[in-house]
């Protein structure tokens, strides 16, 4: 069974379209009226949730997560039962059998996502804690338990930073099952990190400066491998720093009228959408591409297709740093798929650039209340810095 929330546009009412529940197998096809209502101009219809200065945004965009995140539980689960459905959308949580079945479905739907980097660590941790406890009901997932946990892997000599990122990530996993209505919070992690000291060592981030980033943009008469690697390089860097994944998985969609849309999504927060101006330079390396489906750039889509892409393209990273000659800085090693990141933030603070301004561009978002508010600078604000960012002129 399949189950979608979007705006249904065939009838208008005096208070707009409404905001339906759709639900739908071979032999079932129902709506259900969530009881929100939206005009045309105040919807996204590619997320399928209301635009930031809607009415009520506030209120709802936090509504639909929480509904999407709880259908696509179900659907994890291929339940068959249509009031189930519409029991989310009524404020009724989903019935989970335990911790793990809870968590199995929030990796399905990062895997959904293309977040195969987070479903794997995900994965792997649920593999470690289920060495102590196979079986774990919501009610026995505790302090007691976490603590068990903690001291196992320290007998066995496991560093206390990984233990560290163990407990973090069904921290996590945790937290996403009280936002989903799940299981109560019992706060298991009170005082779990009390005696888990954690070095703090700020390693210095590996980037190039604008003048290697010429250096590759002169780059020609590259094998097709290497050239589609200097490619999304580039437009890593020329779309504000954007992570590989996210360049990788783009798809047609997000690109309109001369710009290209990214959304950051974190377990447990409020997805923040967020756009860029497409430069002349982005749109010269999109013009080779005709995509046949919904990706704008070919390859395998799933978890192995990407993880065997993923290790080509740091291989041909390796073999344009020797062709430019480029000295990554600031201690001279290996060119890394996060380098386009960091050459965007580096170069933007040398820039003098508002710190906003570069929170904005590159997707970060702040700890307070304005994070669902995109597009705190104006359009023109941003395009303007993203262009002086990116330029290589007389360099």
């Amino acid at each position: 069974m399949k189950a979608e929330i979007k705006l249904y546009c065939n009838k208008e009412t005096k208070r707009g379209y409404p905001v339906i529940l759709y639900v739908r197998n071979e032999k079932i096809r129902k709506r259900v009226n969530i009881g929100w209502f939206f005009k045309k101009q105040d919807w996204n219809f590619e997320t399928e949730t209301p635009i930031p200065s809607a009415e009520n945004f506030d209120l709802v965009y936090p509504l639909l997560l929480n509904y999407r995140k709880q259908l696509s539980m179900l659907q994890f689960h291929q339940e068959t039962n249509f009031q189930k459905y519409v029991e989310v959308v009524k404020g009724k949580k989903v019935e989970t059998a335990d911790f793990y079945t809870f968590a199995e479905g929030l990796i399905a739907d990062l895997k959904l996502r293309g977040k195969f980097s987070n479903a794997q660590i995900y994965g792997w941790v649920l593999d470690q804690l289920k060495i102590i406890k196979p079986e774990l009901p919501f009610s026995q997932f505790n302090y007691t338990l976490l603590r068990d946990f903690k001291n196992h892997k320290q007998q066995e000599g496991v560093k206390n930073s990984t233990i560290h990122n163990y407990l973090r990530t069904l921290r996590a996993i945790y937290n996403e099952a009280v936002l989903m209505n799940a299981t109560e919070d019992l706060q298991p992690f009170k005082m779990i990190f009390k005696d888990l000291t954690v070095r703090k060592n700020r390693t210095k981030k590996k980037y190039l400066s604008i003048k290697g980033i010429k250096k590759l943009e002169k780059l020609e008469n590259l094998p097709p491998g290497q050239q589609f690697t200097l490619q999304l390089f580039l437009l890593q860097f020329y779309f504000g720093g954007q992570d590989l994944i996210d360049v990788y998985y783009l798809r047609t969609n997000q690109i309109k009228n001369n710009r290209v849309y990214f959304e950051r999504k974190k377990i447990g927060e409020r997805g923040y959408e967020f756009d860029l101006l497409i430069i002349k330079k982005a749109q010269k390396i999109l013009n080779n591409y005709v995509p046949e489906g919904e990706y704008v750039f070919p390859g395998r889509k799933d978890f192995k297709g990407y993880q065997s892409f993923r290790r080509r393209y740091q291989t041909n990273l390796h073999i344009l740093q020797k062709k430019a000659a480029l000295n990554v800085k600031p201690k001279g090693e290996n060119l890394g798929i996060k380098v386009a990141r960091y050459t965007f933030a580096n170069r933007a603070k040398k820039l003098h650039i508002i710190e906003d301004v570069i929170r904005e561009l590159m997707g970060h978002e702040r700890n307070d209340i304005d994070t669902i508010y995109k597009d705190k600078y104006p359009q023109k604000t941003r395009d303007k810095a993203l262009l002086k960012i990116t330029s290589t002129k007389n360099k």
